[in-house]
Parts: C-alpha cells; structure tokens; sequence
C-alpha cells in the first residue's frame, strides 16, 4: 500500500508520515528513574520527578510520568493500606435521641415496623 493511501485512510497527511522525530535518547533517564522506583518503592512519578530534579536532571513533569508509565509496574508488589470500614450514616435508633420523635415509640414497635 502507498504513503498517499495510507495516510489518506489514516486521515493524515503525508508531511506527518516524513516528519522526524526531535528527541534524543532518553535510555540513561528511563535507567535513572528505574534506579530510583527500585530503591524507593512507594515513590510514585511525582516524588521520583522531585529527586530527579535534586540530581540535577532538567526534565518535564509530563516526561517523567509518560517514562515512568512506559516502564511497566515497577512497584507492583506495593502494598496499600487495609481498607478502613465506613460508619453508617445513619444508626438504626438514631431518632430516638430526639425527644419530640420518640414519644410513645420502642424499640419493638420500630423493628416490628408499627408505628403510631
């Protein structure tokens, strides 16, 4: 199949298909930041990208995050913490501490659904 007829069922144009790509190699950064997610586990992007910085590395947030992504699950043995139970919102006999609701109620009228 030609460039024109692929970029024409692609919707692009062919200028797109020629164009060279501008960024060098990035095999010592993608090294760096695996290092770093390596000795540092609960690190995510963001705190890698702080130490990154710190080492002297001048190198966009968004860079960071794509090569970070590109590596794979560097921290998938990474444990999250036990999930908390939430209260209910409501407690089942939570009206009767308001005393203008509870006159003449129970607590064996309300389960039994009786009410006055």
């Amino acid at each position: 199949m030609s460039v024109r007829r692929s970029c024409w069922l692609a919707q692009l144009r062919p200028s797109v298909w020629y164009q060279k790509s501008e960024a060098g190699d990035q095999s010592a950064l993608r090294l760096r930041i695996r290092e770093i997610a390596m000795d540092r586990p609960r690190f995510g992007y963001l705190r890698v990208l702080v130490m990154l910085k710190r080492e002297g590395w001048e190198v966009a947030k968004k860079r960071v995050c794509r090569l970070y992504r590109l590596e794979g699950s560097l921290n998938s043995d990474r444990r999250t913490a036990p999930a908390i139970p939430a209260k209910p919102l409501v407690e089942d006999n939570a009206f009767l501490h308001t005393p203008s609701l509870a006159i003449g109620l129970n607590r064996s009228t309300m389960r039994r659904g009786l009410y006055p």
